[in-house]
């Protein structure tokens, strides 16, 4: 559905990049679900979500050893999520705005431990 109304809007791209195995070309689309999935996770670690296992756990990836040791309650995935709300939005506030900028300043002069 991404990739279709991606050409629909006129911004998909898409590549030959080579050939499969039978000789049928390869393809690879720049505007796919994937890239949405990505784009959150970073935008969840801008937001000062750091545990990867619970984005893992958020975004429904088997966890090792079957997540027998990393239960997350609905609370703590709750919790989290609301750290990294401001960045997830595309309708932000110039209050919103703000802390956002914030934020990533501080994370990028943030001092090295």
């Amino acid at each position: 559905m991404v990739k279709k109304a991606a050409t629909r809007a006129g911004i998909q791209v898409k590549r030959d990049i080579g050939r499969m195995v039978n000789g049928t070309p390869k393809t690879k689309f720049e505007v796919h679900s994937h890239a949405f999935r990505g784009s959150w996770k970073d935008r969840m670690r801008k937001g000062g979500v750091a545990d990867a296992d619970l984005l893992n756990f958020i975004m429904g990836h088997e966890l090792p050893y079957g997540g027998a040791y990393d239960k997350f309650p609905r609370e703590t995935v709750r919790a989290e999520y609301g750290k990294a709300e401001l960045f997830l939005t595309v309708m932000v506030s110039s209050d919103a705005s703000e802390q956002i900028e914030l934020k990533e300043l501080e994370q990028k002069h943030a001092p090295v431990l």
